[in-house]
């Protein structure tokens, strides 16, 4: 969230959180897929934080 609020790169920032976005959707698939849906709590909530990132990321 620095970055784009400093000015510095903040395309990077972005692509940064969408990335991370795109990751933790993938280890929620993975966890899924082995039959350990218990564990996809935490993988939710740091879908939920990468998201409000993203959009922190594009609100500056």
């Amino acid at each position: 969230m620095l970055p784009p609020a400093a000015g510095v790169a903040p395309v990077l920032a972005l692509v940064a959180a969408v990335g991370f976005v795109v990751l933790q959707v993938l280890a929620t698939g993975l966890h899924v897929s082995r039959g350990e849906v218990s564990q996809t709590g935490l993988n939710a909530v740091l879908i939920i934080l990468a998201g409000v990132a993203v959009w922190l990321a594009t609100a500056f």
